[in-house]
This record gives C-alpha cells, sequence and structure tokens, in this order.
C-alpha cells in the first residue's frame, strides 16, 4: 500500500520525520523507535528483514520522500505455498458444502472437513477416526498435525497465535487475533488485510466469523458442572436451616 508507514498504517508525508530500511521500507521514525522500544523489534516491518529497522534507526537516516508497499513476492509465496487440493466438497460431519476460503483439515485417507467441525466433533464425542470411511485414528492425526502447525504471528499486534487462541483468518489466508481484528476495524475503519492489503479481507474475515479455532474448557459447560453446583447450593440451605 502506496505512501503509508506499516507500523501506524497511516500517510507518509515528504514533511514528516521518516527512516528508511536498507530494504526500502519507510516509516514514520518516531513510530519506528517506539516499536523498538516497546516491543524490542529491530526486524523490518513491512518484509521482515533482520535488524533493518535498528539498523537504519542507528544510521538515524531521514529521507524526503518514500513509499512503504508490500512485495508480490509474497502474494506469490502464499499462492503457491497454498496446498492444492480439490475446490469444494461436503463435510460429512456437519453435511455442508466446504470451499478453498474455508479452514479445512484432510486426512491421510484423502477426506476433508471443516476444521472447526472435525475439532467440535473431537472436543465433544472424543471420537478421533474418519467421519466418512471410520479409519481408526484418522481424523485424530491429522487435527494433531495441523494444531502443530496453528501458529504464527498476528501483523496487527506482532505477538503470536497459536490454535488454541480465538483467531481469524482472511480469504487470502492471513491469520489474526480476533479481538485485534475487531479493535482494528472499529477504531480506525480499517477492512483490509493487514499482511497484503486485500480489500475487504478482514471485514468479510469476520462477518463470516471464520476462526481457526476458540478452544475453551469443555468441562466448564458439562451439565454435571451445574448439578453440582444446584447440590452445593441445596447443601448450603440446608445448613443454615440447621
Amino acid at each position: 500500500m502506496a505512501n503509508e508507514c506499516l507500523i501506524c498504517e497511516r500517510e507518509l508525508d515528504k514533511a514528516d520525520d521518516l527512516v528508511t530500511t536498507d530494504c526500502d521500507h519507510t516509516f514514520h521514525r518516531q513510530c519506528a523507535q517506539e516499536r523498538l522500544d516497546t516491543k524490542n523489534r529491530t526486524d523490518c516491518r513491512a518484509c521482515g528483514q533482520v535488524s533493518a529497522l535498528g539498523d537504519a534507526l542507528a544510521r538515524l537516516k531521514i529521507v524526503s520522500e518514500g513509499e512503504c508497499s508490500i512485495c508480490e513476492i509474497s502474494a506469490l509465496g502464499d499462492a503457491l505455498a497454498r496446498p492444492k487440493i480439490v475446490s469444494e466438497g461436503e463435510c460429512s460431519i456437519c453435511e455442508s458444502l466446504w470451499t478453498l476460503e474455508d479452514d479445512l483439515v484432510t486426512t491421510e485417507c484423502d477426506h476433508t472437513f471443516h476444521y472447526a467441525c472435525a475439532q467440535d466433533r473431537l472436543n465433544k464425542t472424543n471420537k478421533t477416526d474418519c467421519r466418512s470411511c471410520h479409519q481408526e485414528s484418522a481424523l485424530g492425526n491429522a487435527l494433531a498435525l495441523k494444531n502443530l502447525t496453528k501458529q504464527g504471528e498476528c501483523s496487527i499486534c506482532e505477538l503470536e497465535w497459536n490454535w488454541k487462541d480465538d483467531v481469524v483468518t482472511t480469504i487470502c489466508k492471513h491469520t489474526f487475533h480476533r479481538h485485534c481484528a475487531q479493535e482494528r476495524l472499529d477504531e480506525r475503519n480499517r477492512a483490509d488485510c493487514r499482511s497484503c492489503g486485500k480489500e475487504s479481507a478482514l471485514r468479510d474475515a469476520l462477518s463470516k466469523n471464520t476462526t481457526t479455532t476458540n478452544i475453551k474448557n469443555s468441562f466448564e459447560r458439562k451439565p454435571i458442572d451445574s448439578k453440582f453446583t444446584k447440590r452445593k447450593i441445596s447443601l448450603d440451605k440446608f445448613e443454615s436451616f440447621i
């Protein structure tokens, strides 16, 4: 996105105090310094080059004008890295269609499900077999492997997320903490993807409630807890009556 500081997401101006990295990305110097001071992050906020921003700040290089953009190489890399599977099919857990835009999990027996459906089935029923062909442990193994890789960095707050967090994934396959995405939309009215700039991607993901997962302690919602609470209250009343 041209002429924008990717740290604060505000416009760059030739009158601003700017700093440019050796990878040719430009930021407000104040934003860059604050990022370094508060987060100890010295990498380039645009491309991630190690120490680029720290080195640029050390040189205190001020430029008259510049452009802060995301290169097309990242987008091409994301596209090439996507798994090549059929474009759509039916999740036999919820019996609804899935597409490549959804968060999916595929078993070794080549059956594909919505990730949320598969994880919910495992959490609620403890069933690990494939829902389609019932191959033993197939879905459990697929989820375990996927969960190991479901981690990364939220490019809004620059903190890590993992499969246990409440996250949202855009159509362009970038993942953010849900609260970060919602706050960015509410406070700045920014609906584009924070990683690649795809228009409306963040708003669309939030509106579709597309999460990788939001795993809570399921035992907190089990009926046995409510029964235990009722029994405890009854016992307390009985003791007070005595």
